[in-house]
């Protein structure tokens, strides 16, 4: 007998959705949507999909609640799913996002699907979170597995969590009443959380600082790595739900940006509001240590070389003001302006130079968008882009290749430039070299899929692979034959990451 499966369809766009969403869509016979016919949800399930699978119903009873379950729509709705699984057909329910698969909805559809012994997954597609990677720069949800637990094994991650120099970030991804007045029962100080920058109902980003007791619905805990920071999202509801949470795994960057220098100091910056916090000496005290200047805006990239400088890149205002970079030395208590242009991504190679991606506003006075190098310790920067890029605005993510040291970078406008770019001239003199910059990637090589080979977005799926030669092959339309030979997925659309244990390019992205 086949399942039906549950997909949370957003706020954000299509593109925003993570694989296994996007493939299980792809896959399936029959997708119902709880919406008017004509509504986004369905215009936004056809863009993928086509015509022929998508079923719409809107139950007289919209409360989400268990009286949702009496619906005489629903009712029928479910009595159509379960002679469709039992045809040994692939059924998928549609909701507005990930609050509601992880929320009351999937809680009034699952107590059904357990009755008539039909089996269900939940797939994390379009997370509020994730729209936020449109403002930092950053995806928010990968491909990802996620599984249902129990209210009390929460309360004991939440336990472990405030018992170790983790760092707890609160945000509303479902309904947990029941989670939120356990925390305030431990009474739990500021210093141990990070309470600021999502999405409320309307879409809008609010700040919890000011009302985080109502407003609150879920956590998430941040853990430290080496090389990278990453965080396990729990999506928790009420104790008296069946399904009582859903646990999942994020990448961390819906603090905006954040990073640790090698003292094992924390910082992050929240975008919307140019704040930077850091936890100093102590992982456990989390505290402001920084308000930016008004003129740039948003923070768009945070960046810790080897020296312990922090790099902030904010973005210019749309009515035609430059961005800024500005730098620390003294882990964030003081800042100064690097350069008048704001960077989204950075990176630092084995010899220490400084490579910047610059962003700016379409609107911006004779902007155009660039790579910026630095040779001594970020004192002075070098413009050393393609020329071709004179009329391009957007460079959204920078990457050295520790293996190699060349240089990638992913071009994001869309006249014709867009795309990955390399050098492989990152030398002292790359500012007098004849192979300046980044040269265009454009092969067209078709190569043989093997399992590990990676695939990304960029308006559709690439598969890239990085030799020890540094060659990077792009195909032209690999989805089909990936799927066919079970690749591996990987739904990044900004990131540049190399892994050092193979010389290989760990994953790579560019943007939509």
């Amino acid at each position: 007998m086949s399942s039906v499966s549950m997909i949370g369809l957003g706020i954000g766009l299509k593109e925003h959705l993570t694989f296994g969403a996007y493939n299980q869509l792809i896959n399936s016979d029959y997708i119902y949507i709880m919406t008017k016919s004509g509504s986004w949800m369905e215009n936004f399930v056809r863009d993928i999909v086509g015509e022929g699978k998508i079923r719409t119903y809107m139950p007289n009873n919209v409360k989400w609640n268990s009286e949702w379950q009496k619906d005489p729509i629903f009712k029928k709705v479910v009595d159509e799913v379960e002679k469709l699984v039992a045809e040994g057909k692939q059924t998928t329910f549609a909701m507005a996002g990930d609050v509601a698969i992880y929320g009351n909805v999937a809680g009034s559809i699952i107590p059904i699907l357990r009755e008539r012994k039909i089996t269900w997954k939940v797939f994390p597609g379009v997370s509020f979170l994730n729209a936020l990677s449109i403002s930092t720069g950053e995806p928010i949800v990968g491909e990802n597995d996620n599984f249902v637990v129990t209210f009390a094994q929460s309360i004991d991650e939440l336990d472990t969590a405030f018992a170790s120099a983790n760092v707890v970030v609160l945000y509303n991804p479902a309904e947990c009443y029941d989670l939120r007045k356990y925390i305030k029962s431990r009474k739990v100080p500021y210093a141990k959380m990070v309470l600021h920058g999502v999405y409320n109902r309307t879409g809008k980003i609010i700040d919890l600082l000011t009302d985080w007791e109502s407003k609150i619905h879920g956590l998430v805990i941040l853990k430290r790595d080496k090389n990278i920071t990453f965080s396990k999202s729990i999506a928790c509801q009420s104790r008296s739900d069946k399904i009582n949470e859903t646990k999942t795994s994020y990448l961390s960057h819906h603090l905006g940006v954040n990073g640790w220098d090698s003292r094992n100091r924390f910082f992050a910056a929240c975008f919307p509001d140019r704040l930077m916090w850091s936890s100093k000496g102590n992982p456990e005290n989390i505290q402001l240590r920084y308000k930016f200047p008004d003129s740039p805006c948003d923070i768009r990239g945070l960046f810790i070389d080897s020296s312990d400088n922090i790099y902030v890149g904010l973005k210019g205002f749309k009515k035609g003001r430059f961005g800024r970079t500005f730098v620390s030395t003294d882990a964030g208590e003081t800042f100064q302006m690097a350069f008048e242009q704001c960077f989204w991504g950075m990176d630092e190679d084995k010899s220490n130079n400084l490579f910047a991606g610059v962003y700016h506003e379409c609107n911006e006075p004779d902007a155009s968008c660039s790579v910026l190098w630095s040779a001594d310790g970020g004192n002075t920067w070098a413009n050393v882009s393609a020329p071709q890029w004179k009329d391009q605005l957007h460079v959204h993510h920078v990457a050295v290749n520790p293996s190699t040291g060349w240089l990638y970078a992913c071009l994001g406008d869309k006249k014709g430039l867009r795309g990955c770019w390399r050098s492989k001239v990152i030398t002292v003199d790359l500012a007098t070299s004849s192979d300046v910059g980044c040269r265009e990637i454009m092969l067209s090589k078709t190569i043989k899929v093997a399992p590990g080979d990676i695939l990304v977005s960029s308006s559709g799926l690439r598969m890239v692979v990085d030799t020890a030669e540094g060659s990077l092959i792009r195909l032209t339309n690999p989805l089909s034959q990936c799927l066919s030979r079970g690749c591996k997925l990987i739904k990044l659309d900004w990131e540049l990451k190399f892994a050092d244990s193979n010389n290989t390019l760990q994953f790579i992205g560019i943007c939509f």
